[in-house]
């Protein structure tokens, strides 16, 4: 899925970059068919699992709202 949707140049910088506002999008954003259209998050906070994960990766977690500000609207 993130290599649909990605332009970045193959770099493992930007890659990586890319590659962890992915994550964020897919966990926390992202609808999941397969949970009853819940993220993981709220799948793992409504089972009493999720712990916030410290921020290790500078401008992660705005490029995800970058990317989520682009995503179409799901029917």
């Amino acid at each position: 899925e993130f290599y649909e949707v990605t332009e970045a140049e193959p770099t493992v910088a930007t890659l990586r970059a890319e590659l962890l506002a992915w994550e964020h999008i897919y966990n926390t954003v992202r609808p999941h068919q397969s949970l009853g259209y819940k993220t993981p998050k709220e799948l793992l906070q409504a089972k009493g699992y999720y712990q916030p994960r410290k921020e290790w990766c500078t401008g992660g977690t705005e490029r995800a709202h970058q990317l989520d500000a682009q995503r179409p609207p799901m029917l």
